[in-house]
């Protein structure tokens, strides 16, 4: 990282676990509201959403990364993010928490093999009380799209 004053994350949880989403990909962050369901989709949807008169498919981010489901709760947010090419996807998060300036010195874009899922993290964050898996839109959204293409194919 050369930069580390225009990189920030928003860290959020997982239940214990932290990740975080660089703050320039995130268009907004709601409170949870009801998902509507659409049947036949991948069990990692939940169903989609309305906001402000867009519509936008919300992932639960437990299932995509392995997690047990928990219900949500007042602290429970949908975190809105766009591509490179602006497609807009929502994720369900446990909590979202801080924003958080990534110092090179506290940076590393090795991502151990022990990590599950490692080919959706893009590295982890020191901080004085945690580390922070920073999540890979680009894979994610990459991931997702092979699946409406398998389901279409």
């Amino acid at each position: 990282m050369s930069e580390s004053t225009d990189y920030r994350i928003i860290s959020l949880n997982l239940g214990r676990e932290y990740y975080g989403i660089n703050l320039f990909d995130i268009i907004s962050i709601i409170r949870y509201t009801n998902v509507t369901r659409v049947p036949l989709t991948s069990d990692i949807f939940l169903g989609i959403i309305n906001v402000r008169g867009l519509i936008i498919p919300v992932v639960s981010l437990r299932r995509f990364l392995g997690f047990p489901d928990v219900p949500a709760d007042d602290e429970s947010r949908i975190v809105i993010v766009h591509d490179e090419d602006n497609q807009e996807i929502a994720f369900l998060a446990d909590r979202v928490n801080d924003v958080i300036a990534v110092e090179s010195d506290k940076y590393s874009d090795e991502v151990s093999d022990s990590i599950e899922n490692r080919k959706f993290i893009k590295g982890i964050l020191r901080t004085d009380d945690s580390l922070i898996s920073i999540l890979d839109l680009d894979s994610i959204f990459k991931y997702i799209g092979s699946i409406k293409e398998n389901r279409y194919a």
